[in-house]
């Protein structure tokens, strides 16, 4: 490590959490930070080694989080390189504690996700190198789960933490210690174990006979599932709505305050404009309070009030793309305002089927959809970016494909989504595509079933078209082609002829 003058500060605390955030972007070693809210993502696009930008994670404090390579500016406190890379050679984040940080200044590293298990880890690397190092922890929800202070063994050494179902609000914070030498790194953020959201409609669709299904409770109350009456009188189903005898879910709300809410929430992704999701709901009380639905945060049905001891239908309309679904349930001004659901199911045209997401992509874009901060182009010869990308497409030479813009107003590691919902009926399917990957600072590709990778490949693969192929397992799967842009703009990733084997 390089030396340098320093002030006396100390090394304080590094903590874990979400909120408010500044987001740090780097050009080889300069540092552009930008100040914004806390950005969400799922497990698998919060894990970074960070040797790209990972817009997913944010910085704030009164100090910043810095992408460093080999040893920090300071000597004798902080790594002599990355976790990951031999010689140091690769990238890492961390907080410089040089003057004029004071003694107690943070730095956050701060994220928001879901977990749909119990089981989901997150696992990272730390480096805590200085005699007068200082605290890190990690937040869950503003929970410490994980905390290190003082002096460590300089070295790279794991840290892990159980994340629960839902959501969590995830935060390193780093507080500075007595003096410049307690800079804090961080590196190889990855998790385990996690199931992930959004699902297929289909997958949401449950009777509550045997647990929640997908769907995940939030809120100052909790749904619980139930059979036969609630126990309170006055108010709430007698029996279930299948059979009279099976389970459903309510809101208790007897020991709760007006206004106190439950939430049942899932992600969901609609290959249809049609798509429907029923429902059966039951408000029975004199003290009722209101449900509602909400696609992406916005009401798309709303029961205020006692509407008798009986199940009701309730349907809304899921239009294409993804979807937040919430039920929100609200307590009314006394204890006779239990509110029940039952049956959740989605129309069949929630999804596409296999054959139905075949495409060329001379026409359009089929049922695929696109997203991400990379913008998807259809295009035929040439892109428009010199370098890089195909010279025509892969199935006649004239015809047409789609590759992601990665010109220089782009970051490294923004990406571009491709994805669809779909349902097989075999464990011997199989998706067929072709790829390009030309070009000199090539990025990333990666195909993705429910969020688990299942192809990667990355750098200059020259100017052709290879075949890729993935297996496509039996039920409901999403699936996603994500593209990563590299260090610079010659980085472009084409895709045509997706299609799928006749047994699917």
């Amino acid at each position: 490590m390089s030396s340098s003058s320093h002030s006396a500060v100390t090394m304080g605390k590094l903590s874990l959490t979400f909120a408010t955030i500044i987001t740090i972007q780097f050009f080889g070693s300069s540092v552009a930070i930008w100040q914004g809210r806390s950005s969400t993502g799922t497990p698998d696009e919060l894990t970074t080694d960070f040797e790209l930008d990972n817009y997913k994670w944010k910085s704030r404090g009164t100090l910043r989080w810095k992408r460093g390579r080999f040893g920090t500016p300071s000597r004798h406190t902080g790594p002599d390189g990355d976790h990951t890379k031999p010689a140091g050679n690769g990238r890492y984040v961390y907080m410089e504690a040089s003057s004029p940080a004071k003694e107690g200044d943070q730095a956050w590293l701060e994220a928001n996700t879901t977990s749909s298990s119990d089981s989901c880890v997150m696992n990272f690397y730390y480096n805590m190198c200085g005699i007068t190092m200082g605290k890190l922890e990690l937040k869950l929800n503003g929970n410490v789960v994980f905390s290190k202070s003082g002096r460590r063994r300089c070295g790279w050494k794991q840290g892990s933490a159980p994340i629960a179902k839902g959501n969590a609000a995830i935060q390193f914070v780093a507080t500075r210690g007595k003096s410049w030498k307690s800079d804090i790194a961080i590196d190889d953020i990855s998790f385990t174990g996690c199931t992930l959201l959004p699902v297929v409609p289909g997958q949401l669709t449950t009777n509550f006979e045997t647990d929640n299904g997908k769907w995940n409770s939030q809120g100052s109350i909790q749904w619980t599932r139930q059979s036969g009456g609630t126990g309170s009188s006055g108010t709430g189903p007698s029996g279930d709505h299948t059979t009279g005898s099976g389970k459903y879910v309510y809101t208790e709300s007897s020991g709760k305050q007006v206004g106190d809410q439950a939430k049942f929430e899932a992600d969901t992704l609609s290959m249809s404009d049609s798509c429907v999701m029923n429902f059966y709901y039951h408000m029975y009380g004199s003290h009722m309070g209101r449900l509602e639905v909400k696609l992406n945060g916005n009401v798309v049905f709303s029961k205020s009030g006692d509407q008798g001891n009986q199940w009701n239908p309730g349907s809304v309309t899921i239009a294409k793309g993804n979807a937040a679904i919430q039920f929100v349930a609200t307590r009314g001004n006394g204890d006779k305002s239990n509110i029940a659901i039952d049956d959740v199911r989605f129309t069949p045209e929630c999804t596409a089927t296999p054959g139905q997401l075949t495409t060329d992509f001379e026409t359009d874009n089929g049922q695929w959809i696109l997203r991400g901060t990379l913008r998807w182009k259809r295009v035929s010869g040439r892109t428009d970016i010199r370098g890089t990308g195909p010279s025509a497409d892969h199935t006649t030479g004239s015809g047409t494909y789609i590759y992601v813009e990665t010109s220089s107003f782009k970051s490294a590691g923004d990406q571009g989504l491709l994805e669809a919902a779909t349902q097989s009926a075999s464990d011997s399917c199989s998706m067929n595509f072709y790829y390009n990957m030309n070009g000199q600072t090539m990025g990333k590709l990666e195909v993705k079933l429910n969020r688990e990778v299942v192809f990667s490949i990355s750098g200059d693969q020259g100017d052709q078209w290879k075949q890729g192929s993935v297996a496509i397992t039996k039920g409901g799967a999403i699936i996603q082609f994500v593209a990563t842009k590299g260090p610079a703009w010659e980085s472009v990733i084409a895709i045509d002829d997706i299609s799928f084997s006749s047994n699917c």
